[in-house]
């Protein structure tokens, strides 16, 4: 390796030039005289060396990021046109662009620029350094007036709101490093996609309508290789908030193509990248760090979907959204207000207006080294610590995999179990405590307090499945204690269900199983396990609200109109 490059490309000759770390291959090469972010210009400077016939030398403007949307891909093709035009090989058309996506985070921090596209003559814009407690309580004050037009508007819409908000914010706390997905449910109507479109064309957002698992990596044999990196998904949502408001078509594939896009998407969450091997396009992929966040939205999680992640390792996060039921009064009055609120399309629009305001106060950079919290200060209080443990292993419980078989000789249930398969709860513990680290940042605070409790408990909630939370509530309302009986009359279904039922949360051991002085060898009791005592608590209730618990006024109206239309498939499903 010269010298010449290493000088070079090692620390810049001027004050005003950031040098990009270069692969181990393009080092190897040695064609690479300067590779910088020049801050002075406000752009990304390419110079190859004598190794061509021609010194190359290539400057793309790093406004075009922020100027535009998809302007990642659009500052990525301008290399790509640039690079094809000097005619650098591909080969190393391909090293340069793994330069590029390994320094993205570093390039778009870097920009400079007022976004203008008649702005080259003109002055440079200089971040204003904002002390913390200054921004804090603007912040507070902005994420109020968004609170106020929403709950103002459309009531509705604030839940799911607090809780995107929340994750958004993950993204911009220093040290957090494991990518974070939040998924809200809803039915058709609810508002679901409105929520996710609120952040549709904010600071750091890549948005998708669709998208395919196999996108994340492509080795789509009609593109050449090298340029399969442009169309990639896995690096078009690094460091990014990744937006996509309809999930349910992918959750209700069937079950071997949805095993494999599960597959992916879980490895994908590792946030260490993902490499793969293809008979059209051999091995492609990326092996360092990605971080991201995640905000979709479904109808609802079939338990087939429940079933794959408890095998594969669950590491979605849900926010069930209330149903509301509105009668011939409400859409009048509704009606009658658009006069001085407008219609929906106005009422989002004006809660847009806020959320735009508030999103770019937020993203003004308060912090003289980065535009993440300093992790180190965001530290837990040692009770609400102990909360955030007891809700992760609830949810290690209540989201567990059972496999199930029917026999005739398990002691009256006919049915067999092997063991379960019980998530290890310490990365849940971590995703619970990022979430309420994002919660907390999001209202300009530093620390995690009891405030942001209830919306993980409305997360575990949602994220256990509904038929499980309907048994854990009911058992809550019973101190603890329940018997084959009141399962039955409160589900409504057979005995032989309600044993399964019973048993299925003996081996999640949620319960103790308690045998009953009776002669009927087909009845017991279950009981709470002790270390599940605090959810009987009114700490825990008062924590709650009423969250979640419409869910069995809904399993009940959805189960007699089942009974409407029988299905040869209805005794014995799984609860």
């Amino acid at each position: 390796m010269s010298n010449n490059n290493s000088n070079n490309n090692s620390y810049s000759n001027t004050n005003y030039e950031i040098p990009l770390k270069l692969t181990e291959n393009l080092e190897k090469e040695d064609i690479v005289q300067k590779f910088v972010i020049d801050i002075k210009n406000n752009c990304v400077k390419l110079e190859l060396n004598h190794k061509y016939n021609d010194q190359i030398s290539i400057n793309v403007p790093i406004g075009i990021i922020r100027s535009k949307k998809d302007g990642w891909i659009l500052f990525t093709s301008k290399f790509r046109k640039d690079m094809k035009d000097f005619g650098v090989d591909p080969k190393h058309k391909l090293q340069i662009y793994s330069v590029l996506n390994d320094n993205s985070d570093l390039i778009n921090h870097s920009d400079n620029s007022s976004i203008s596209e008649e702005g080259e003559g003109e002055q440079q814009e200089t971040t204003i350094e904002i002390p913390y407690s200054e921004w804090s309580i603007k912040l507070v004050e902005k994420y109020i007036n968004l609170q106020k037009e929403t709950l103002d508007l459309i009531p509705e819409l604030w839940e799911p709101t607090e809780f995107t908000l929340s994750v958004r914010t993950i993204l911009r706390i220093k040290n957090i490093t494991l990518p974070f997905v939040g998924i809200i449910l809803g039915p058709s109507g609810a508002l679901k996609t409105a929520a996710v479109e609120l952040y549709r064309n904010t600071k750091d957002t890549c948005y998708r309508d669709s998208f395919s698992a196999k996108s994340f990596v492509s080795h789509n044999s009609a593109i050449p290789k090298e340029k399969l990196v442009e169309i990639d998904l896995l690096p078009a949502i690094k460091n990014k908030l990744f937006l996509t408001p309809e999930l349910s078509p992918t959750f209700s594939k069937k079950e071997d193509e949805l095993n494999e896009i599960l597959g992916i998407i879980t490895r994908v969450l590792d946030g260490h990248g993902y490499e793969s091997q293809s008979g059209a396009q051999g091995y492609r992929g990326y092996k360092d760090k990605h971080m991201f966040v995640w905000i979709g939205a479904a109808v609802d999680v079939p338990r087939k979907v429940h079933r794959l992640l408890g095998t594969l390792g669950p590491k979605l996060y849900f926010f069930r959204m209330k149903k509301v039921k509105k009668d011939e009064n409400d859409y009048l009055k509704q009606a009658q207000e658009e006069k001085t609120k407008g219609d929906y399309t106005q009422k989002i629009e004006k809660i847009k207006s806020k959320m735009n305001d508030y999103s770019q106060w937020f993203d003004s950079k308060p912090f003289d080294y980065d535009t993440t919290l300093n992790d180190n200060k965001n530290e837990i209080d040692e009770k609400v610590l102990r909360l955030i443990i007891r809700l992760a292993i609830l949810l290690k419980h209540l989201r567990g995999n059972v496999p199930v078989y029917e026999t005739q000789e398990s002691q009256g249930s006919n049915y067999g179990y092997t063991s379960a398969s019980l998530e290890d709860p310490n990365r849940a513990i971590t995703q619970l405590k990022n979430l309420a680290r994002g919660h907390a940042l999001s209202q300009g605070r530093t620390n995690v307090t009891m405030q942001d409790i209830p919306l993980l408990i409305k997360v575990v909630l949602s994220t256990a499945s509904k038929e499980r939370v309907i048994l854990f509530d009911h058992l809550l309302e019973n101190d603890g204690t329940l018997d084959t009986i009141d399962i039955k009359d409160h589900l409504l279904i057979s005995k032989k269900t309600a044993l399964k039922t019973m048993l299925e949360l003996v081996i999640l051991e949620i319960v103790n199983k308690l045998d009953m002085d009776s002669s009927n060898n087909n009845v017991f009791q279950i009981q709470l396990k002790e270390e599940f005592k605090w959810f009987l608590s009114d700490e825990f209730k008062q924590l709650r609200g009423n969250f979640g618990k419409e869910y069995h006024d809904e399993y009940i109206a959805s189960k007699q109109e089942k009974e409407q239309k029988p299905s040869e498939e209805e005794e014995g499903e799984d609860i």
